[in-house]
């Protein structure tokens, strides 16, 4: 089924994501296990903590942003190196930056339920490409609804094709789904002995 996501169609169309996200049809969904780590970067230490749900409204907001302000959106990665590709989209930074900016280490501490960005394309018959243009449109109605099935969503970076996730929550902490395992400025961070920079560069963001 192709999924028309204008104003007119909205009772099907949301009928359809709750028949495909719930638990009866779990074609679309994935388990986040306790204690996968995962990599976020945010400018500031924040006393440490690594986890914030943003709670966006108005027109710019972000990609799977719930954009009436009732749940907050939290953006993580898999790999290190991808949690800064979708941060910086600049081709240089500043030797300053490298201190302004921390790589936060965290880990799910109840197993999440999410949606595969890539399975509900497929069900509904979204064009996935049509999901990583400049475009937020269709995202941010789909975030809408399955945001009250599920804790978060799996998606595509556009940078680099790799594997990201969005979450959202009532509370700006998140409150029982995260931890924060570590929280590190760029210039000190490094992993699997490779340090921030380094990754930066191979990303082509060269720092000045």
């Amino acid at each position: 089924m192709m999924l028309n996501l204008n104003e007119g169609n909205h009772n099907r169309n949301t009928n359809t994501l709750i028949d495909l996200v719930n638990d009866i049809n779990p074609s679309v969904m994935i388990n986040l296990p306790v204690g996968l780590v995962l990599f976020h970067v945010q400018k500031g230490y924040f006393s440490g903590s690594g986890v914030f749900f943003n709670k966006q409204t108005g027109t710019k907001i972000s990609r799977f942003a719930v954009g009436t302000g009732t749940k907050g959106t939290y953006y993580v990665a898999y790999a290190p190196e991808t949690a800064l590709a979708e941060v910086f989209k600049d081709a240089y930074l500043e030797a300053e930056d490298l201190d302004r900016y921390f790589m936060a280490t965290v880990s799910p501490v109840r197993s999440l339920k999410i949606v595969h960005m890539g399975y509900l394309a497929r069900e509904l018959g979204i064009d996935v490409t049509a999901l990583m243009n400049e475009s937020y449109a269709t995202t941010q109605k789909i975030a809408a609804e399955v945001s009250h099935y599920a804790d978060g969503l799996w998606y595509i970076s556009r940078k680099l094709g790799e594997p990201c996730l969005a979450f959202w929550h009532e509370c700006t902490d998140g409150a029982g789904l995260f931890i924060t395992r570590d929280v590190v400025a760029l210039s000190r961070f490094h992993y699997q002995n490779i340090d921030a920079e380094s990754m930066l560069d191979r990303l082509n963001i060269k720092v000045m």
